[in-house]
């Protein structure tokens, strides 16, 4: 799990939460930024979710906070929080992503994180 100013992060493999390894640049990522990175062992063909919980020492600098899931880099899925919200549930949130959410045709679809199956021979 990843903690940085109040938000925990975890990627959930088939619902547990992964064993996580520090990058070797962590001292570079930490220091006066919001990324961190983490590597976790990729699970052939099982499916996956990111959750972050907003913790009561989370400090709320204006009404909303927006969470932004990227994987490899990309935009996934994203969550709006409003302060109000974090103050009426004992402050404290918890969201969870399991896939990528899209809209084609006016339809909206999800896509399930999940790891690509890995072939070895």
């Amino acid at each position: 799990m990843v903690r940085i100013q109040g938000i925990e992060v975890s990627v959930l493999v088939n619902g547990i939460a992964a064993q996580e390894y520090e990058s070797r640049d962590e001292e570079e990522e930490g220091q006066g930024t919001h990324t961190v990175t983490r590597y976790i062992e990729a699970v052939s063909g099982a499916e996956f979710a990111v959750q972050y919980e907003i913790r009561p020492d989370f400090s709320f600098n204006s009404e909303l906070l927006r969470v932004d899931v990227l994987i490899d880099g990309k935009y996934v899925d994203g969550f709006i929080n409003e302060k109000v919200e974090f103050q009426r549930h004992a402050r404290r949130l918890k969201e969870t992503s399991i896939g990528a959410r899209e809209v084609s045709g006016g339809k909206w679809t999800l896509q399930k994180f999940k790891f690509s199956v890995i072939n070895t021979s």
